[in-house]
């Protein structure tokens, strides 16, 4: 395994943490804790997204330092809280604005050539 395939495992590993963070091992229904079997659906939908993705080879590039300059960079990189929450509000105001031109066909209305202002 090269150094790129440890760092997109690294971060495949951080993103499936943060599923398990996110939802708790229980939940209380009638004041009887259940099983969250939300946590576990959740936690294999992201799973059975990252199997599909592959590294790019990037070895090609590294006498050009390139790859080095890139790596340094994501060692470095931090997301903090504050700033996944940003993306996320972000996410969700792109998706009902996104929804709403899906229902509109305003995109599909502004390539004919109408006015959608």
């Amino acid at each position: 395994m090269n150094p790129a395939d440890d760092l997109y495992t690294a971060v495949h590993l951080k993103e499936l943490h943060l599923v398990l963070q996110r939802y708790p091992i229980t939940i209380q229904v009638d004041e009887r804790p259940l099983i969250n079997f939300q946590r576990y659906l959740k936690f294999m939908d992201r799973v059975n997204e990252v199997v599909h993705y592959r590294p790019p080879n990037l070895e090609q590039h590294r006498q050009l330092g390139y790859l080095d300059y890139l790596e340094s960079q994501l060692r470095n990189l931090r997301i903090s809280s504050t700033s996944e929450e940003g993306l996320i509000a972000r996410s969700n105001f792109l998706e009902t604005r996104e929804k709403s031109q899906i229902r509109t066909r305003k995109v599909q209305l502004k390539a004919l050539g109408f006015r959608t202002g």
